[in-house]
């Protein structure tokens, strides 16, 4: 089995099964930068960080709006101030229905 992907959706694996239905597996988990679990696994002890998208990022730091922050007990969690701010910035959606606000790493 080779598998490549292109762009952030899931990688499905469905192997039919005689007289039942097919055993279907999640190889590779949809992307997003807006996942909690990915930057808390990938860039949380790193420097990198995921900022909302929006016309005015790049015109000084306090426009820098990170996705995400900590709670009280050290758990990662969607800033939602912060989400509020951008999406009155202007920061659009990359999905139908309003979700998964555009973000940069």
């Amino acid at each position: 089995l080779v598998y490549a992907a292109v762009g952030d959706s899931a990688g499905v694996l469905a192997v039919p099964q005689p007289g039942a239905p097919p055993r279907v597996d999640e190889l590779i988990a949809e992307h997003a930068a807006t996942r909690v679990d990915e930057f808390a696994a990938r860039l949380s002890r790193t420097a990198g960080r995921v900022l909302y998208d929006h016309p005015q990022l790049f015109d000084g730091p306090q426009f820098m709006l990170d996705l995400f922050s900590r709670d009280r007990q050290g758990k990662w969690h969607i800033d939602e101030a912060n989400a509020a701010r951008a999406e009155a910035a202007g920061c659009g959606t990359k999905k139908a229905g309003g979700i998964g606000r555009s973000a940069v790493i």
